[in-house]
């Protein structure tokens, strides 16, 4: 594991020769990489996120979770000073932006996963996107169940409910709707 200080001179190295690297696996973290981005009507998405650190060309993946889920790519085109969300909802320490997908293909007009700082693979299996965001070895799965009134949006390490799960967040609908969700998931 390379120190702070082995870090913070890669990153002098990479600004003075003009490359970008990727983040290194081992510090990503779900909390500040994982967020949810909600389709609009203009064909951007707004992102709500525990990052704050975001500019303006940032790479975005979006992970839409239909029943046959898909990955999207995106970058940041702004940072906003208030929620963008339809249904105003923010957990403590949200940043948001405005977010535009990279082709103008079919768009989810749904809410999706967000995620930043990740440079690997995505992959598709049995309808189902994983990738290894964290580097530990394990994909991540990416599931979304319904409450009452809402999704729940979650990360796992492995299959759901079987793995860790290593991100949630609640995302209120502001309707009734089937509930889909097990305990696990909350």
């Amino acid at each position: 594991m390379p120190t702070s200080f082995q870090l913070h001179c890669l990153s002098l190295l990479l600004i003075v020769t003009g490359l970008v690297l990727p983040l290194p696996s081992s510090l990503f973290d779900h909390a500040k990489h994982v967020g949810f981005a909600e389709s609009r009507s203009d064909g951007t998405f707004c992102v709500a996120i525990k990052n704050a650190s975001l500019k303006e060309g940032d790479h975005v993946d979006l992970v839409v979770p239909d029943a046959r889920q898909r990955h999207l790519n995106a970058r940041i085109a702004q940072r906003l000073t208030a929620s963008c969300a339809a249904v105003h909802q923010s957990d403590e320490g949200e940043s948001f932006y405005t977010a535009r997908p990279a082709t103008q293909e079919q768009l989810p007009l749904a809410v999706s996963f967000a995620i930043v700082g990740f440079s690997g693979k995505f992959s598709e299996r049995g309808g189902r996107i994983r990738a290894d965001l964290d580097g530990d070895g394990i994909l991540n799965s990416f599931r979304s169940c319904t409450s009452s009134e809402g999704l729940h949006l979650t990360v796992w390490s492995g299959q759901p409910h079987r793995g860790k799960r290593r991100w949630h967040r609640y995302y209120y609908l502001g309707y009734d709707v089937e509930p889909t969700c097990s305990d696990a998931d909350y």
